[in-house]
């Protein structure tokens, strides 16, 4: 039934459902409460997702990829995202970011809030390294994949794509498209073609936006 309430965004539902499961001798598990963030995050609720993603703990739950898949589809252009993303790979939710031969980042178990975080983390974690004096790669491949991969709360390998592109315009970092996944050289990412636009995170939440309504 919670599941339910995110695709008809009926996330007030959704609180509720959660809400009555002691009443019914019913204990709130993971699941239950990945689809009860996700119906948030589609209602827009990005302060509630993550209200309810803190409560974990006291739950006595323990998150899972879900979990921070669907916190990060609402967070990810909030000064919460990066911080969660973080704790992600600390835990070993996420594989550590160019974890293959030192190039690669691969996005295929990130839903599309997460790989926008990701490649974001990564173009800091190469500037911070010029910056400090430390060798720097060539270039870097971005893999999205070729379409949906993964379980059936991901949006769509299309629009972990689709996003990554508009992300890498928006920054003035150009890409060759090569089979699944994007080529992009370091020094583009030094010396970006133009500043980030301030806009950037309304356009990429309105095409998550966008990708959510098409499922």
């Amino acid at each position: 039934a919670i599941s339910a309430c995110e695709g008809s965004r009926q996330w007030r539902m959704a609180l509720a459902l959660l809400g009555w499961l002691p009443s019914l001798r019913i204990a709130a598990d993971t699941v239950l409460c990945n689809a009860a963030i996700r119906a948030c995050d589609c209602g827009g609720q990005w302060q509630v997702a993550l209200d309810l993603f803190g409560q974990f703990d006291s739950l006595r739950l323990v998150p899972d990829i879900v979990s921070y898949n669907s916190v990060l589809d609402a967070v990810f252009d909030r000064p919460a995202g990066c911080d969660l993303f973080r704790e992600a790979v600390e835990r070993r939710i996420y594989p550590p970011l160019l974890a293959y031969y030192g190039h690669l980042l691969d996005l295929h178990e990130l839903s599309v809030g997460a790989a926008v975080i990701a490649v974001q983390v990564l173009f800091s974690q190469v500037r911070a390294g010029r910056a400090a004096g430390a060798d720097v790669l060539r270039g870097l491949r971005i893999v999205t994949g070729w379409g949906r991969s993964r379980d059936e709360w991901d949006r769509g390998g299309a629009g972990v794509a689709d996003a990554v592109q508009q992300l890498l315009t928006v920054l003035g970092v150009p890409s060759v498209p090569a089979k699944g996944s994007w080529l992009v050289r370091t020094r583009d990412v030094l010396f970006p073609a133009m500043a980030a636009s301030p806009g950037q995170p309304q356009e990429a939440r309105r095409h998550r936006q966008t990708e959510t309504r098409r499922q």
